[in-house]
C-alpha cells in the first residue's frame, strides 16, 4: 500500500522487517537531490545508525523495566555436567528448583547458590528428592545421590546454578543502571562475535552454542515458562544482539555500509553504484548462507 511517498508492504512470511530507502542500495547511478546516494556522509551514516540506536534504546528501557518491577528469586540450573548425578536424572539446563528432600529434612524454593550447595554437600551418597519448574510444569525427580567424590571441578551433583530474582528499583536508578548493564552487555557481545570470527577456523567447537532463528524460539518459551519478566528480558538480549550485529563491518550490514560511507568520506566522492551494489550482494549472500546453515543444525538439535 502506497502512503504519500512511502511503500508499505506485509509479507506472507513476517518474519524480520526491512526499511529500504530509496538509492541506499546503489542501484541507480544517476540520482535526485532526494536519493540516500546523493546526501552527506554525516547525514547517510546517522541515517544508517538510526536501526542500531533503536535497538539499544529498546533495550536499555526493556531492562530499566524489568529492574523497575523486580524479580521474584529462584534458582536455575544453568549447566548440567556429563555423566553427573543430576543428568543421568534427568535435570535439564534451564530447571527451576522448587524443593530437594531427604528424609528428614528439606529446602523449600532456595533463592541462593550457597544454601542449595550445602544442603546437597550434607547429604553426600544419600537419595534426594528433586523437585523442578519445566515450561510451567513441576517434576519430580527421586532417588538422586549427590557423589561422595566428585571430579576435580565439579560438585557433587554436577551442576551449573543461576540465582535468579532482583529486588525493584526506583525510576531513576533503575535507568541509571540499565544503561549500564545494557551497555556492558553490548561490549561483551561484541568481544564474543570476534572471539567467534577469529577462533571459528581452528577451533569449530566454539560455534556449538551458536543458535539460530528456532534455538531463539526455544530459548524464548523457556523463558516464557519460567516468567513474562524473564522473557522480557531475553527480548532485551535479541535487541542488543541485533544492534551488535547489525553495527558489525561486514557487508550488507550497517557497519559494513558505514565502512562505505567512511571510504566515500576519505576518497570524496561515492563508489561506483554497482561496485556497491556487489560488494552488499555478496554480504547478503553470505550472511543467508550462514542462517540457513545454522538453521539446519538448530532442526536436528531441537527436534
Amino acid at each position: 500500500k502506497k502512503i504519500g511517498e512511502t511503500e508499505y508492504s506485509l509479507n506472507l512470511i513476517p518474519f524480520g522487517g526491512f526499511v529500504k530507502i530509496r538509492g541506499e542500495s546503489g542501484e541507480e547511478e544517476t540520482v535526485s537531490k532526494r536519493s540516500f546516494r546523493s546526501q552527506p556522509a554525516w547525514k547517510k551514516a546517522a541515517m544508517i545508525g538510526a536501526g542500531v540506536t533503536a535497538n539499544f534504546l529498546i533495550a536499555w528501557l526493556i531492562s530499566a523495566a524489568v529492574l523497575f518491577a523486580g524479580t521474584k528469586g529462584g534458582l536455575v540450573l544453568s549447566l548440567i555436567k556429563e555423566n553427573s548425578p543430576a543428568e543421568k536424572a534427568g535435570l535439564r539446563q534451564g530447571d527451576e528448583i522448587s524443593l530437594v528432600r531427604e528424609k528428614n529434612e528439606s529446602l523449600v524454593n532456595p533463592e541462593k547458590s550457597r544454601e542449595f550447595i550445602e544442603f546437597i554437600n550434607r547429604h553426600q551418597g544419600e537419595p534426594l528428592e528433586i523437585r523442578i519448574k519445566r515450561f510451567s510444569k513441576e517434576l519430580i525427580f527421586e532417588n538422586v545421590i549427590p557423589r561422595v567424590n566428585p571430579p576435580q571441578g565439579e560438585g557433587a551433583l554436577g551442576v551449573g546454578l543461576f540465582e535468579t530474582g532482583e529486588p525493584a528499583m526506583p525510576v531513576l536508578k533503575s535507568l541509571k543502571e540499565s544503561l549500564i548493564r545494557t551497555s556492558s552487555t553490548l561490549i561483551f557481545i561484541f568481544k564474543s562475535l570476534f572471539y567467534l570470527i577469529i577462533n571459528a577456523p581452528l577451533k569449530p567447537e566454539v560455534l556449538k552454542n551458536l543458535v539460530g532463528p528456532i534455538g531463539v524460539v526455544s530459548m524464548a518459551a523457556q523463558a516464557s515458562a519460567i516468567g513474562f519478566v524473564y522473557f522480557l528480558q531475553l527480548i532485551s538480549l535479541i535487541s542488543l544482539n541485533l544492534a551488535a550485529l547489525n553495527i558489525f563491518p561486514f557487508p550488507a550490514l550497517d557497519g559494513g555500509r558505514l565502512i562505505l560511507i567512511l571510504i566515500e568520506k576519505i576518497k570524496g566522492s561515492p563508489l561506483p553504484a554497482k561496485t556497491e551494489q556487489a560488494i552488499n550482494s555478496a554480504g547478503f549472500a553470505l550472511l543467508i548462507t550462514a542462517m540457513l546453515l545454522i538453521t539446519l543444525r538448530d532442526l536436528s538439535k531441537f527436534f
